[in-house]
């Protein structure tokens, strides 16, 4: 009997990690991993780009410990952010892993059938689509569904 798998691993993007200082989280994990320059950057969004989940602003650093991209991420003035409530609940830590998808809504719909629940999900412009999925087992996946490279 087959095991119908709904993430592939070869599509893995990253590790996400909620920090309360990106600064000094940056600086911490390059000392720890022996990493380089980090790649900051800051957006938000609100209103109709919203489909689940509450307006947000976020501050982000990307880099790579070897074969795998880290992401960094500090939830600024959003109180009922998922990543501030995650913070609030768990302290830092990591907070999901990331896969790119070719159809988000039917893998979404996958997950949730087997027992996952969709926590968060953003329309940025047609085309570029992701979410956070909480799967059965209660890791937090987040899918990808756009060309653009993390």
């Amino acid at each position: 009997m087959t095991i119908k798998h709904v993430l592939d691993p070869k599509r893995f993007l990253h590790i996400g990690i909620v920090v309360k200082d990106i600064a000094k989280a940056t600086k911490d994990y390059s000392e720890l991993w022996g990493l380089g320059e980090w790649t900051p950057f800051e957006y938000g969004a609100e209103g109709e780009q919203i489909g689940t989940g509450v307006p947000f602003y976020l501050k982000l650093a990307v880099n790579a410990a070897g074969p795998i991209a880290i992401e960094l991420i500090e939830p600024v003035g959003c109180p009922d952010s998922i990543w501030q409530k995650f913070l609030d609940e768990n302290g830092e830590g990591i907070h999901h892993f990331a896969y790119r998808v070719d159809d988000i809504e039917k893998t979404i719909a996958e997950l949730v059938e087997k027992g996952g629940e969709l926590l968060w999900n953003i329309h940025l412009a047609p085309g570029m689509n992701y979410c956070y999925v909480k799967a059965a087992s209660g890791l937090i996946v987040e899918l990808v569904d756009f060309d653009v490279p993390l």
